[in-house]
């Protein structure tokens, strides 16, 4: 089972997307804070991970050069901030993708499952719900 990792420090955001993601297969870790995000990473390595940028702990763009430290191939960050050097900063320091909320469920989606072909080891077909 393909497992994802949250990073976000609004209950609500995690509490529907976790559901969001379940409802497709997907095994869903938590965490409402970049230390315990790290922590779970380390022990668990999964297969993507998606942060909040902006939580109140760390600036997550120095959480995502962490988590490479990890071997975490997968890294997907969301944020209200559109500015492009919020978006470069966040690329240059190992996030994978940047989608600015809002968003669709059906957009993320698509949007994990065409990360996840390129860049994991596993075969195709375990990408295909």
């Amino acid at each position: 089972m393909i497992s994802i990792l949250l990073v976000d420090d609004n209950p609500r955001t995690l509490r529907n997307l976790k559901q969001t993601l379940e409802k497709e297969n997907y095994r869903v870790y938590t965490a409402s804070s970049r230390t315990a995000g790290l922590e779970i990473a380390r022990q668990k390595l999964p297969d993507l991970v998606i942060l909040n940028l902006l939580t109140p702990d760390v600036d997550n763009c120095e959480t995502c050069a962490c988590l490479r430290e990890f071997n975490i191939n997968n890294i997907i960050v969301l944020s209200h901030q559109r500015a492009e050097r919020d978006m470069i900063q966040a690329l240059d320091r190992g996030a994978d993708l940047y989608i600015p909320k809002p968003f669709t469920s059906a957009v993320l989606l698509a949007k994990i499952k065409s990360l996840l072909r390129r860049n994991s080891p596993r075969k195709l077909s375990e990408y295909r719900n």
